[in-house]
């Protein structure tokens, strides 16, 4: 790549949001290399580069431009570049290898293995600079509690894609919010609408993954 040498910081930040959304590992890597060698700001890399990068992906899936596999090999490019750039973050962050978004606790409710939305979700928050516990699917809420007392989480994301689980979503956030009040909780999935959510005492819903970025941003400034 000997013109991207030459690049600008800026014009490379475009560049690396570029890459990611071409789905392109190889480049991707090598441009986060020309971030380190040029001594640029890697926290700008990550949230003006990659998450970029990773925002555009997350539309194109909205919009069924991309599918679920544009959008895994988007992720291991945004990885490549982000495993390179980490390193150089615990200097930028004082010790932090996550650009202080805040934590967030992800799950399927228990009874329901649909995944898939709620991997995207982590993969975009990852790329916004949130740092995210991935519980799983079908996940009991006793699990969910256990893991709330170990850390300073900020947000919980619930997802289910079958109507017969939005009573263990249900009792999760009751429950979630029965012991842990300050914490927020955002819900979704296709049988979640914004009544329901209202209705269980969640902060919020979200139709798509960028949406759920969005959402959680907001929550995560309360």
């Amino acid at each position: 790549m000997p013109d991207d040498l030459n690049l600008s910081e800026d014009e490379l930040l475009v560049k690396l949001a570029q890459s990611v959304l071409a789905l392109d590992v190889e480049g991707t890597g090598q441009l986060a290399q020309i971030v380190l060698d040029r001594d640029y700001s890697v926290r700008r890399a990550i949230l003006e580069g990659l998450s970029e990068g990773m925002r555009q992906v997350g539309k194109r899936f909205c919009s069924h431009e991309y599918f679920v596999p544009e959008v895994l090999v988007a992720a291991r490019a945004m990885y490549r570049g982000l495993n390179l750039l980490k390193p150089r973050m615990l200097i930028e962050s004082g010790g932090s290898t996550h650009v202080g978004r805040g934590l967030v606790v992800l799950g399927v409710v228990q009874g329901d293995l649909h995944d898939i939305g709620k991997n995207i979700v982590k993969l975009m928050l990852e790329a916004e600079g949130f740092e995210v516990l991935d519980l799983g699917k079908n996940v009991r809420t006793d699990i969910i509690l256990q893991e709330l007392g170990k850390e300073a989480y900020s947000i919980v994301g619930l997802s289910t894609l079958m109507t017969s689980t939005l009573g263990s979503m249900k009792e999760a956030v009751y429950q979630i919010k029965a012991f842990h009040p300050k914490i927020r909780v955002m819900v979704g999935g296709a049988p979640v609408t914004d009544s329901f959510a209202k209705e269980i005492g969640a902060d919020g819903t979200a139709s798509d993954a960028t949406g759920a970025v969005a959402l959680a941003l907001k929550l995560a400034k309360v």
